[in-house]
């Protein structure tokens, strides 16, 4: 069925080429690699002549410049098709740009924004640690400036999408004055760094997706590989992951939207006690309260988006998009999925994983009981 669909017509217009080439191009792909855990290069290298990794860049830097409104409904479209490929996408568009837009030099845009614009290099982003999850000011990673002018990098960043593809990698540190970002950028994929290892993290869910652990063991960055000023990384990171929370909001309701329409269309053609399962009125009570949910936590999506563009303080709203969205993505896609009866289970059928991969978005980009903390500091603002 039809969702929400964009008022403005250059949105529209990415959304429908968006969709167009989820039919043709993703769904297909997403059939022969998901379920093996193989990356998508193809898709990914079509993506960046799309345009779709520079849309959120500014046209100066090689991209189209369009907003947090565009993106969340891009995000949507590409998790109803792919989930995976979102996760690619949004770690390179939203993690590892936008700390670049926010805070680099000038000569840090012009050197990488371009190239993640046109998808010729990925980006990832790393924050958390095997011990700094959602308390991320604990981290032990540090950043040490020698005598030469140098920044020495020790520690171990763990759950780190497109690590193993990148070349370039957004790193929060501890330095004298706090934690710090900056940014890694290398000619060769997979963050081939002297003294930088990368190892793969197997997953059950998102599989399609690189999932990592990078360890810096005395990995030398030089002074101007500094994201903004010394100390600022905690900021940065906090402001990343505002528009961050908002686009894993929005790919939950896109996963949840491709179980809902697939649930649907099957309970009006599978028939039970001598009727369509869809004739049974609880069963229609259960898609409309569905619809209403999803369809309410899609309006708090676009009302953080537009405040998000207008420069506007988001940090609740983003932080309440994303654990109403995903909160709902997860209790009508599991509840709807029920439906499928006893074929959820059956291995050719893409039912039960598409069901489990909302379940990361509950916890990634800040578990769901930081947000409850997050919004709860912020109800006097």
């Amino acid at each position: 069925m039809r969702w929400q669909e964009p008022r403005n017509e250059e949105v529209r217009a990415v959304v429908d080429m968006v969709r167009t080439f989820g039919k043709e191009v993703v769904e297909p792909t997403y059939a022969t690699h998901e379920d093996e855990g193989k990356f998508p290069d193809a898709v990914v290298e079509e993506m960046g002549k799309l345009g779709l990794f520079g849309l959120t860049i500014p046209e100066e830097y090689g991209g189209s410049g369009m907003g947090t409104v565009a993106a969340s409904y891009v995000a949507r479209e590409l998790a109803y098709f792919w989930p995976s490929l979102h996760l690619i996408w949004t770690a390179n568009s939203s993690l590892a740009a936008y700390p670049i837009q926010l805070a680099g030099t000038e000569e840090q845009k012009e050197s990488i924004l371009p190239a993640l614009a046109r998808g010729e290099a990925l980006g990832c982003y790393a924050l958390t640690e095997p011990n700094a999850g959602s308390d991320a000011q604990s981290m032990q990673t540090t950043a040490e400036l020698n005598e030469g002018g140098w920044w020495i990098l020790r520690g171990t960043k763990t759950f780190i999408t497109n690590a193993r593809r990148a070349s370039v990698a957004i790193i929060f540190a501890h330095t004298r004055k706090g934690v710090s970002a900056f940014v890694l950028y290398t000619k060769n994929p997979g963050l081939d760094y002297p003294h930088v290892t990368v190892r793969h993290m197997h997953k059950r869910v998102l599989k399609s997706c690189d999932f990592c652990e990078i360890y810096f063991d005395g990995a030398t960055l030089p002074q101007e590989a500094l994201l903004g000023e010394e100390g600022q990384g905690f900021s940065i990171a906090m402001k990343t992951l505002d528009g961050g929370r908002i686009n894993i909001a929005a790919q939950a309701i896109g996963m949840a939207t491709r179980i809902f329409d697939e649930a649907l269309a099957y309970t009006r053609t599978r028939e039970q006690f001598g009727k369509l399962l869809w004739e049974n009125q609880k069963i229609q009570f259960d898609f409309a309260e569905a619809y209403a949910n999803i369809a309410a936590a899609w309006a708090l999506i676009m009302e953080a988006s537009a405040a998000r563009d207008r420069g506007e303080d988001i940090t609740r709203l983003a932080s309440a998009a994303k654990l109403v969205a995903t909160e709902t993505a997860w209790r009508f896609g599991t509840k709807l999925a029920t439906y499928f009866g006893g074929s959820i289970v059956v291995e050719d059928l893409p039912h039960l994983a598409r069901m489990m991969d909302i379940f990361p978005t509950l916890i990634y980009e800040g578990a769901n009981n930081i947000q409850h903390m997050v919004i709860a500091k912020r109800l006097n603002d």
